[in-house]
C-alpha cells in the first residue's frame, strides 16, 4: 500500500477529479469484464455533471488521496447503499478501496446503520467477497439500452 494515503470527506472541489478518475478507471480497469458497448455506455456517466453534483451533495463521499492527488473515492447514502468504490487505474491492489471501505463501515456504524449492500460490478464482486460480503442475488442492469451485469452484495456490520 502506497504511504501517506489519507482519507477525507469530499468536496464540491474533489468533483473534476472524481469524475475523471471514474472514467479512466472504467475505460482501463472494467474493459477486462465489459464488452466494448458497456464499457462505452457506463464511462458516459462521466458527463452528467449535475448528478454528480448531486450525489457528492446527498451522499457521504470520501477521497483516497496521495501527495494532494485523488487516488481513489467511495460514497453511501445514510441507508447504507454503497453507491461509489473506485480506485485510481495506476494504484489497483494497493489498499485504496479497503481503506475507503474500512472507512465507510466504521462510519455506517458510527450511525448504527447495521447492514451495507453494494451493486458491484463484476470488476469489484471478488474485492466485496475477500471483505466478507454475500451474493444476494445478481441483477440485470441499463445505461440506455445497454445491458449489464453486477452483484448485490450485502454485509451485516457488528458493532
Amino acid at each position: 500500500m502506497p504511504v501517506n494515503i489519507t482519507i477525507r470527506k469530499a468536496t464540491p472541489d474533489d468533483l473534476d477529479g472524481i469524475r475523471q478518475l471514474f472514467y479512466d478507471t472504467v475505460i482501463t480497469v472494467n474493459k477486462k469484464d465489459y464488452t466494448k458497448d458497456q464499457v462505452k455506455a457506463w464511462s458516459s456517466g462521466y458527463y452528467y455533471v449535475e448528478g454528480w453534483k448531486n450525489k457528492l451533495s446527498d451522499q457521504n463521499f470520501f477521497v483516497a488521496e496521495l501527495n494532494k492527488r485523488i487516488v481513489g473515492f467511495a460514497s453511501f447514502t445514510n441507508s447504507g447503499y454503497i453507491d461509489f468504490m473506485y480506485a485510481h487505474k495506476n494504484f489497483q491492489s494497493q489498499g485504496i478501496a479497503t481503506m475507503l471501505l474500512e472507512t465507510i463501515e466504521k462510519q455506517a456504524t458510527s450511525w448504527g446503520i447495521r447492514k451495507l449492500q453494494a451493486d458491484a460490478s463484476l470488476t469489484a464482486r471478488p474485492f466485496f467477497q475477500r471483505r466478507g460480503y454475500e451474493l444476494i442475488k445478481e441483477n440485470v442492469k441499463r445505461i440506455d439500452d445497454v445491458k449489464f451485469l453486477n452483484s448485490v452484495m450485502i454485509k451485516e456490520i457488528k458493532k
